[in-house]
């Protein structure tokens, strides 16, 4: 795809470079190495759609999914079928494509007959998780931002305009409502460096406890800064052989200094998705967490200090979960509006997160030398040190 391809025209019709795991370049695989499948395909659907044709009896994807296989014109929301042709794909196996919350069908007698499920019942075409993570958030606006630290992590966004970062840094995909978009950013190794760190390194029983233990330790860790890229990383580097390191230990550092380093370092490096979305022209006042960051007193606070925004915390726990129900409470006319549906069931913990001005100056410092760490250092991942 890169040598037929050039980073403009990925830029202007994908709006994300091509990466092993989306279903475009999945697709050529198959077709190049298991000829004898591709031969035999009918339609390529995610998960969820194969789940709704089971239940409807009915093909067809959503833009928003769509929009992220990479096969995709995600301004024109519709199949970049130039491309499709350029790459010998035919366009029949590629479904109709719909918007999130429009009807695709309804339970058929036989999904009736195997779920339990009352026959008739409407079914919407449905979104991929990031669409839905950011209605469940409540984030239906420009000027929110969410930030989602799980086993990865993601600063995202809902934006009205078709923006996207014209090197490729970030994501741009189709929104599951309004003919939006939803741009983000993604960090690989988030949650899941503490993981690491409690069950590889520290051996530490809980969460809790780490977080606690980072509370003891000033902002800065004492000069410790941690890389959090222990399998590569995507925004901003794109670079699967970039690789995690502490910089800066001394014989004054202990345990709580390196837990509250790792800490930190993810959160410089969804910094660095702030930073792009600033440069592309997206604004934020307010940043929404949520995962399994959004637990922790100490990684919150960390989070205002090094963004330099308020953070707010939703009361809800599965929110990619409750923004599918409220697709489809809208979808099916249950709710008047998305809008009307956030009104009701997204609610927030009265405790706001608020940067601390003498924090913010020192973290700024500790900011450039992460990134500089990284631009010195890039050349030596790639020469895979060690193997």
């Amino acid at each position: 795809m890169n040598k037929k391809l050039s980073l403009e025209e990925m830029a202007q019709i994908f709006h994300n470079r091509a990466f092993t795991g989306f279903a475009f370049p999945s697709l050529l695989w198959v077709k190049e190495n298991e000829p004898a499948i591709f031969r035999k395909t009918y339609k390529i659907l995610h998960p969820k759609d194969y789940i709704r044709l089971k239940m409807t009896g009915n093909f067809g994807t959503d833009t928003s999914d769509a929009s992220a296989s990479l096969a995709f014109d995600v301004g024109k929301r519709d199949w970049a079928w130039d491309i499709l042709k350029r790459f010998g794909l035919p366009e029949s196996i590629f479904p109709a494509c719909h918007e999130a919350t429009e009807i695709a069908g309804y339970i058929t007698e036989e999904c009736a007959k195997e779920t339990g499920l009352r026959a008739g019942i409407p079914v919407i075409y449905g979104s991929g998780d990031q669409p839905a993570q950011s209605i469940g958030n409540g984030a239906v606006r420009e000027g929110l931002i969410i930030s989602n630290i799980g086993t990865g992590g993601q600063i995202s966004t809902y934006s009205k305009k078709d923006g996207y970062d014209s090197e490729l840094r970030t994501h741009t995909f189709c929104h599951s409502i309004d003919k939006a978009y939803t741009v983000y950013g993604a960090a690989l190794c988030s949650g899941m460096t503490l993981n690491w760190l409690k069950n590889k390194l520290l051996h530490i029983k809980d969460y809790k406890l780490m977080s606690n233990m980072a509370g003891e330790i000033d902002s800065g860790s004492d000069g410790l800064i941690y890389l959090p890229y222990l399998s590569g990383e995507r925004t901003p580097h794109m670079n699967p052989k970039a690789r995690g390191m502490f910089f800066g230990l001394q014989l004054r550092h202990d345990n709580r200094h390196i837990i509250r380093s790792v800490m930190e370092g993810v959160a410089f490096s969804l910094k660095d998705s702030l930073q792009i979305f600033d440069e592309i022209g997206i604004k934020g006042d307010r940043i929404i967490a949520s995962g399994g960051g959004a637990s922790s007193d100490v990684w919150l606070q960390i989070q205002a200090d090094i963004f330099e925004k308020e953070v707010h915390v939703s009361c809800v726990k599965e929110q990619a979960c409750l923004g599918a129900c409220i697709m489809a409470g809208a979808g099916t006319g249950i709710f008047s509006s998305i809008q009307e549906a956030c009104n009701r069931y997204i609610t927030f913990d009265s405790k706001v997160y608020y940067p601390n001005q003498s924090k913010m100056v020192k973290y700024r410092t500790s900011y450039e030398i992460y990134q500089e760490l990284y631009s010195r250092t890039k050349d030596l991942f790639e020469a895979e040190v060690g193997k």
